[in-house]
Formats: C-alpha cells, structure tokens, sequence
C-alpha cells in the first residue's frame, strides 16, 4: 500500500457539539520592556493604596517655641494682675456709692494700677491670640493650668464671701451695709475670676471668649474708671480742705497753749506762733479763724518744794484763759470715735470750755471750738 493511499483513506472525525467551532486565539507574549535606569512611574492599584497609607499622618504639631511660651505666661499673668487690681477698685467704688464712706486716697491707686496694666494684658494678648493653639502640649499645658487653677480659686473664694454675706444679711441685726457692700464686690469680682478662667482654658465650645475677652475687660475697666473718678476721686479732692484742718487744728491749738506757758498771755494773731508746714498752711490760707478770749480764771497756789533763800515757800499765780477756733468743714464726719455729728463739746469741762481739742465727728458747716488754756 501507497503512503498516499494511506492518507487518503483516512477520514477526520467531526467535532462534536459541544465544543466551539471557532480556532482559539493564539497568545504572543508580552514585548520586553527596555531597561533604563529610571524608575516606572506606572503603579498598579495596589501600589498606590500601598502608596497612600505611607504618605497620609496625622497632623503633626511643630515643635513648642519658648517665645510663644513665654508670651502665653505674660498673657496669663498680666490679666491675673489687672483682675486682682480692678477687684479691689470695685470694691472701693461700690462702698462709695452704698455707704457713701470717704474711701481715701486707695482709689486714686486702683485707677492708676489698672491703667497701667489694662495696655500690657491687651497686646500681649492680641498677639497670643493670633498663634495660640486650640489643643494645647507640653509646656504650654503647664501654664494653662497653674493659672487656671490660681484663677479659679479667686473666684470661688468670692463667691464663699458672697454666700456669707447673704446669710449675715438674713440673720444679723446689726448695720447691713458694710455686708451689702460685700456681697455686691463679692458677686462682681467672681464674675471677673470665671471670665478670666474660660479665657485661660479657652474651650472649643467657648470658642467666643478668646475674641472678645480683652473687650470686656476693657470696657469693664473704663466703666470703673470713670465711677472712681465720679465718686471717691471726686470726694477725695472736695475733702481735701476738711482732711486738713482735721489732721492740722490740733497742732495750732497745741501751740497756742505752749505759747501761753511761755509768755503768761495769748497771742494776739496766730502768725505769732511757731507752726508745723501743714499748720502753718492752714492759717496762711486763712482756713481758721483766731478769737482771743478773756481770763477765765486766775489762781494762787504755793510749792513748798521751792523755798527762797528766806526759807519760805514760792508763791504760784496760774491764769486760764479762754478762746475759740472756727472753722467751715464742707462735709460731715460720723466716725464712730464718740459722740455724733456737731458734737465739739464732747471734752468741754463744766464750764463749756475744753483743753483738748477733738476734730472727729464734726457737722458740716461753720465749726466753733471754745477751748482754754491749760490750768498749769
């Protein structure tokens, strides 16, 4: 047999049905790549979540700066000093406006205080605000908290006081100023403290208070500036005359005794004595008026202690003499050291004169102090 015979014969089966009649695609094999030196900026999906994940952080913080430290510490500080002195200025404000009590000088000091520290707390800070970080780290936490804690300790403290007050109003029997005073200083000066407590801590949720905290203190301080200067400031200088010849007639009446021990008679003028600066200002201001007066009294006393040269005793003439000091007083004086107002007779002897001269607890108006001189 023929091999072509063979082929011939030879019959190829048919495909059966279930397969595909179609020849399959032939697969090529991916063209090589070039290799250069470099690196492939194609990445597959899974490279670059790879990718993402060791990219993406949490924020991080830059690290503390000692110099927004330290302005932070200032900022805290100098508002603790301008609340501690605004406090104890309300409280002189709200005694003069309550009790109407002569204050003194403290409240000159108070605004003079605050004025100098209400321009320091301000820019200071004006500028910590603008990079004061909402979560604090570190230092910067430290001195949050020393301060916070210091302030609000005040501030509960205040209100202890004004708790007491309440109930001192509502069981005692005794004047109720001096405790309203208290209590009102008391309320107000714990409202100070717990504003400047949210300020140090300066909560997301009191997002408001670090913006407009330095506005309320500054129209806080002028509004108490303004009742200071009204009030005691202004009462203090209308006092001023009345302060010296408290402080002042006394030592003219002292002088005017000494002069008579020194010479057996009254002077004629007070120009004659010798008078201290503040003395001498109230007679060369003419704030007092002189009126010699007669003899009142005229006595004759031996001292068997001193013998002449006969051996027989001294003899002793005393001579008492009676004047007055007037005076015009702008305002009354109450202050509790005996008597009540007009009451200049309280050291008077049985003869209406006194040797002694008490100023306190004067009337308003023209003043006559009747004095004599001493019987020595």
């Amino acid at each position: 047999m023929k091999p072509s015979d063979t082929n011939e014969s030879k019959t190829v089966p048919a495909p059966s049905d279930h397969k595909s009649s179609e020849a399959p695609a032939e697969i090529y094999p991916a063209p090589a790549t070039p290799a250069t030196d470099e690196p492939s900026t194609s990445m597959t999906p899974l490279a670059v979540s790879a990718g993402a994940n060791t990219t993406t952080t949490p924020e991080q913080r830059p690290p503390v700066n000692a110099g927004m430290v330290v302005l932070q510490w200032l900022t805290y500080a100098f508002w603790g000093w301008t609340v501690l002195a605004l406090s104890v200025l309300t409280s002189m404000v709200v005694a003069n406006f309550v009790t109407d009590t002569d204050i003194g000088s403290g409240t000159a000091y108070g605004i003079a205080a605050v004025l100098v520290l209400l321009p320091i707390s301000y820019i200071c800070d004006y500028f910590y605000s603008k990079k004061e970080p909402t979560h604090k780290a570190g230092a910067e936490t430290i001195v949050m908290v020393i301060h916070a804690v210091l302030f609000a300790l005040f501030g509960i403290g205040a209100l202890v006081v004004s708790v007491f007050s309440v109930i001192s109003l509502m069981i005692s029997s005794t004047d109720s100023d001096a405790t309203l005073v208290t209590l009102i200083s008391g309320l107000i000066i714990a409202a100070y403290y717990g504003l400047t407590f949210l300020r140090t801590l300066n909560p997301v949720s009191f997002g408001w208070i670090q913006r407009y905290y330095k506005y309320f203190m500054l129209a806080t301080i002028s509004v108490i500036v303004v009742l200071g200067i009204v009030g005691p400031v202004a009462k203090e200088r209308s006092l001023r005359d009345d302060k010296l010849i408290v402080n002042s007639l006394p030592s003219v009446n002292e002088s005017i005794q000494t002069y008579k021990r020194t010479n057996g008679k009254l002077p004629t003028s007070l120009s004659q004595l010798n008078l201290d600066d503040d003395s001498k200002q109230l007679v060369d201001r003419k704030m007092v008026t002189y009126k010699p007066g007669s003899l009142i009294d005229e006595s004759t006393s031996k001292d068997y202690k001193s013998l002449d040269i006969s051996g027989r005793s001294s003899t002793t003439t005393t001579k008492v003499f009676s004047y007055e000091l007037c005076v015009t007083y702008k305002e009354k004086e109450n202050n509790g050291n005996g008597g009540g107002y007009g009451d200049v007779s309280a050291n008077a002897d049985d003869d209406g004169y006194a040797t002694y001269l008490s100023t306190y607890n004067h009337p308003a108006g023209d003043v006559c102090y009747k004095l004599k001189t001493y019987e020595y």
